[in-house]
């Protein structure tokens, strides 16, 4: 196994999490008539808080609208879902990064099993990367599971404390150019992670 390691975080970071919340739930109120915009307003009761993180469970908000599981809506909701693409688009250069080969790609996502393997089965480009689903901080995983690799972590949130060898890629969509300070790069690009590789 290749110990250079390239993690990229799913949310907000390959995929638009935000649009796909929204379509998420316009396809269950139009398969199961329910309210779509009532329940994206109650999202915040939905949250589950981990130390200093948040997850959206997902699971648990069907079940108490629609009296049913996640996998039992998803023949229903999929077909409408499949026709969008939640990937943003310059998630195209993991295509570049896959064919140099030097590192391999891990997705690393921190959130609830069912609603992130979901997301990650609707877009055939990153279905076939390995994924590690977490419930723990990203820099306390990385430490116990992969304490031998090093490499770089892309996540559109801070990551304080990589374990030593990591080098963590801020990204930060909103800015207008890519800055590096010590053990940090901050880019507003996935293209931009290419130069740091």
């Amino acid at each position: 196994m290749n110990d250079k390691i390239l993690f990229l975080d799913l949310d907000r970071t390959l995929f638009d999490t935000p649009r796909f919340t929204q379509a998420l739930w316009y396809a269950i109120g139009h398969e199961f008539k329910v309210d779509a915009a009532q329940q994206l307003e109650s999202l915040p009761e939905w949250y589950h808080q981990i130390g200093d993180l948040r997850y959206y469970h997902f699971e648990e908000h069907v079940k108490h609208v629609l009296h049913k599981t996640a996998d039992e809506i998803t023949a229903k909701i999929r077909p409408r879902l499949e026709r969008e693409n939640f990937l943003y688009p310059d998630t195209s250069e993991l295509q570049n990064w896959q064919t140099r080969g030097d590192y391999q790609l891990r997705i690393l996502s921190f959130g609830g099993e069912w609603l992130q393997k979901f997301k990650i089965s609707l877009c055939p480009r990153i279905a076939d990367l390995p994924a590690d689903i977490i419930l723990e901080p990203k820099n306390t995983f990385i430490a116990h599971n992969y304490s031998r690799a090093n490499g770089f972590l892309v996540d559109d949130k801070r990551n304080l404390d990589l374990p030593r060898g990591f080098t963590e890629v801020w990204l930060r969509r909103e800015l207008l150019q890519k800055t590096k300070e010590s053990g940090l790069i901050i880019v507003n690009s996935l293209i931009e992670v290419t130069e740091a590789l």
